[in-house]
């Protein structure tokens, strides 16, 4: 189903994690950045169960259509939020 996030929290963590929380679980996407380098297309990413699945779409300018997707699979196991420093 479609994921409609109620806040969008900015910081810095390398793995991608699970968090429950009394109202609401937090998902935490791993740096993808690096992985998915490419000129024109786009990254789609599914959350399926316990994993994530991240999709890159290429587009192929010059015939105008979407070629296949490289997909990667990562596992976002169950994590503590990090401590907040004030």
């Amino acid at each position: 189903g479609e994921i409609r996030p109620l806040a969008a929290l900015a910081g810095h963590w390398h793995l991608g994690v699970r968090v429950r929380t009394p109202k609401h679980p937090v998902l935490v996407s791993p740096s993808l950045s690096g992985r998915f380098n490419f000129p024109t297309g786009y990254l789609r990413c599914t959350v399926k169960g316990e994993r994530l699945l991240a999709e890159r779409v290429m587009i192929d300018t010059d015939n105008k259509r979407k070629l296949p997707a490289i997909v990667k699979l990562f596992l976002l196991p169950e994590a503590d939020l990090p401590r907040i420093r004030t």
